[in-house]
C-alpha cells in the first residue's frame, strides 16, 4: 500500500524527515485525502508532495487517483522536479525495496537554481534524480509510468 504526505514546511526535505512523515499518523494512503478537489492539483511553490510504496503500489494508487479526478499536477510559476531515494523496509515475507519520491519546486521548497536540477539540496543526503528535466506541470500517468517507474529494480541505499 502506498503512502502520501503534502510537506508544507519543509519539515521533510530529508531523507530521515521524509521517512518520518510517510510512515507516521499524518500520511494517507489514498492521494485524494490530501488533494484539493480540483481537475489540476496546484501545490503551493512551497509545498512538496511526498510518496512512499513500491512501483506496483506507486501506480496503482496513481491510477485510482486519476480515476477519482485528479488529471495533472501543477506547481504554478515554478519549476517542478523530481527526486527520489530507495529504502529497505522489513516485512514478514522479508525484506522488500520501496521508492520514497518528492515532486516539489526547485527554487521555492528545495531553494536550488535552474542551472543544475541535479544537485544535491543535502551533502550526502540520498536524494538523486528521478526525472532528467524540469517541468511545471505533469500528468498523473506520466508520473506513474514514465517517471517512477525508472525507480523499479534499483538498489535501495537508505
Amino acid at each position: 500500500m502506498a503512502d502520501f504526505y503534502r510537506d508544507t514546511t519543509g519539515a521533510a526535505r530529508s531523507p530521515a524527515g521524509a521517512t518520518h512523515f510517510l510512515t507516521g499518523d499524518l500520511a494517507t494512503n489514498d492521494l485524494t485525502g490530501i488533494w484539493d478537489g480540483e481537475y489540476t492539483w496546484r501545490l503551493g511553490p512551497t509545498d512538496a508532495l511526498l510518496m512512499n510504496g513500491t512501483t506496483d503500489e506507486l501506480q496503482a494508487s496513481l491510477d485510482a487517483a486519476k480515476t477519482q479526478g485528479i488529471t495533472y499536477i501543477l506547481i504554478p510559476g515554478d519549476d517542478m522536479v523530481f527526486w527520489y531515494f530507495r529504502r529497505r523496509v522489513w516485512t514478514t515475507g522479508g525484506p522488500i525495496s520501496k521508492t520514497v519520491a518528492s515532486l516539489a519546486s526547485l527554487s521555492q521548497y528545495w531553494g536550488l537554481g535552474v542551472n543544475d536540477p541535479r544537485q544535491q539540496p543535502y551533502p550526502g543526503g540520498g536524494w538523486y534524480t528521478l526525472w532528467d528535466a524540469t517541468a511545471s506541470s505533469i500528468d498523473v500517468w506520466d508520473l506513474a509510468y514514465n517517471v517512477l517507474e525508472r525507480a523499479r529494480g534499483v538498489n535501495p541505499w537508505y
